[in-house]
């Protein structure tokens, strides 16, 4: 049998580790088809972390631009979609390889331009956004703070 102490236990609170990082990962062929695929898939995975409704849309017409821009400006056969959803927010990566590249806006569109506006549109919508280019390698980011995203409050 166990002895009693009389004196108090201390009791040291272990410190609050950050939820583990949520991440999903989808590689498409690069064709017109795969864009609603992927807008649909990446919308049922935000679902189900609970992002709220705002930044499902808002990631969703990101996402569609982001791999049309891959589709018109690339030669890439693949198109890979990440996306991460840690404490400090989430993140969108597209990524391709294949001849073309990233082009940057160099000022606004012309009214009657059918095109030229889609990464003015990530930069409205998302916190943050970005590229990289090494080669053949092309990923363009978005991010949304963790504040914008609002989970659990649909």
């Amino acid at each position: 049998m166990r002895k009693m102490s009389s004196k108090p236990v201390a009791h040291h609170p272990q410190p609050e580790l950050p939820p583990p990082a949520r991440q999903r990962s989808f590689c498409f062929p690069a064709v017109p088809a795969a864009v609603p695929v992927v807008r649909e898939r990446v919308t049922e995975c935000l679902c189900r972390w609970e992002i709220t409704e705002e930044t499902r849309r808002q990631v969703a017409i990101v996402v569609s631009e982001l791999f049309t821009n891959v589709l018109r400006h690339t030669e890439s056969e693949n198109i890979t979609c990440v996306v991460v959803h840690d404490k400090d927010g989430l993140e969108l990566k597209v990524s391709d390889r294949g001849r073309g590249g990233i082009r940057l806006p160099t000022g606004p569109a012309d009214d009657e331009s059918e095109s030229g506006r889609g990464l003015l549109l990530v930069q409205a919508m998302a916190g943050s956004w970005g590229f990289s280019q090494q080669g053949e390698f092309h990923s363009v980011w978005a991010c949304w703070p963790r504040e914008a995203l609002a989970c659990g409050t649909n």
